[in-house]
């Protein structure tokens, strides 16, 4: 129960590989303990469990994401080039000088970013005046999602009174001072800070903000009507998880009905995902879903958020102004937990000053 509690805490803060590590000292009053619920004493039954749980939920959560106090910009939680290097480099060190890297499933690695930004900066000569023309910064915003009336998803699990009070945003500020530059290979926005340089995933900030903005949404996600609707042909293990999961998917824009002994039928996915890619949608949520053993509502809801926002958002390769940089920028800066996308990959790197001068053999 209590590694329940730490993993939910941190459900969308690590990837796949990933597990957390965490020292709790736990003082509790003995009355409130049975240790002779197994004969070899390597468990113990807690009175009320429920509220152990969310004591240490609460406590993880408090500790892993931003204080939401006014000294918090996007400088303050961005990783460390150093940091990132020696986690994720193994990754792209082991793909073909001639693979592209799979922006999508793997982190990239420090020298990968320094290659790029070495080849590439040169190229972007976009300027950046944060008051010079506010109606194409607004339309800019509203090119990079649609931005519509969503609010919270109530939370379907015994803790749902303390997880509803725990998953309200950080009251972040805008990102502040950083200064969006350009991109790199259409996939990293360059960005200039008092402190250094700033490179940041647009794919894994882009899920991060949707991955919070749907699961904040009231009573249900705003959803779209599919012209055509998807007719699925699925296996009876599919079948079972369906209809299993209808009622939640229902609140997260995807309206599916049995239709056969082995068919569903899809008829609305959420507003912001391309009808084009409501088939692939839902299968990957199906694929998601199957992967995990005896789940708990909390974790369904999690592989289906971090689906739906992983095809949602935009993709390396897509073009974005300057404008529309700074509103990733601003938005990422106010979520609940910016450090990372909701499948773990880091959203943002920092090359402080000396880490720049050292790549430069300016100093030692």
């Amino acid at each position: 129960m209590i590694s329940r509690a730490i993993d939910n805490a941190y459900h969308s803060l690590l990837p796949k590989s990933g597990y957390p590590l965490a020292v709790l000292n736990i003082e509790i009053a003995k009355n409130t303990i049975d240790i002779n619920v197994h004969p070899q004493k390597i468990e113990i039954k807690f009175a009320d469990e429920s509220r152990l749980f969310k004591a240490v939920y609460k406590t993880i959560l408090d500790a892993v994401r931003p204080a939401g106090n006014s000294d918090h910009n996007l400088d303050s939680f961005a990783a460390p080039a150093g940091f990132i290097k020696p986690r994720y480099e193994k990754t792209m060190l082991q793909q073909s000088l001639h693979t592209p890297p799979a922006y999508d499933n793997a982190a990239p690695s420090a020298n990968f970013i320094r290659e790029s930004y070495s080849k590439s900066l040169s190229n972007t000569g976009n300027t950046f005046n944060p008051n010079a023309n506010e109606d194409a910064f607004k339309i800019a915003r509203e090119k990079v999602y649609a931005l519509k009336n969503t609010s919270t998803l109530s939370q379907n699990m015994q803790n749902e009174d303390i997880l509803n009070e725990l998953e309200q945003p950080a009251q972040l500020p805008a990102a502040g001072d950083l200064l969006p530059l350009g991109q790199i290979d259409l996939c990293y926005i360059i960005a200039q800070g008092e402190d250094g340089m700033y490179i940041i995933d647009q794919h894994a900030a882009h899920e991060r903000i949707l991955y919070d903005r749907f699961g904040l949404a009231k009573d249900r996600v705003v959803s779209q009507q599919l012209l055509v609707h998807v007719l699925l042909n699925i296996s009876p293990a599919e079948y079972n998880l369906l209809e299993a999961n209808k009622a939640a998917l229902y609140k997260l824009g995807f309206n599916v009905e049995a239709s056969g002994p082995e068919q569903f039928r899809l008829t609305e996915i959420p507003a912001d995902i391309p009808m084009d890619d409501a088939e692939n949608t839902i299968r990957s949520i199906l694929a998601s879903l199957g992967s995990l053993h005896t789940p708990t509502p909390q974790e369904i809801r999690h592989a289906c958020l971090a689906t739906a926002a992983c095809r949602a958002a935009i993709k390396a390769g897509d073009k974005l102004t300057v404008q529309q940089m700074k509103i990733i920028l601003d938005e990422l800066s106010r979520t609940r937990l910016p450090y990372t996308c909701p499948h773990g990959r880091p959203t943002i790197i920092r090359f402080e000053h000396r880490d720049l001068a050292k790549m430069f053999k300016r100093i030692q």
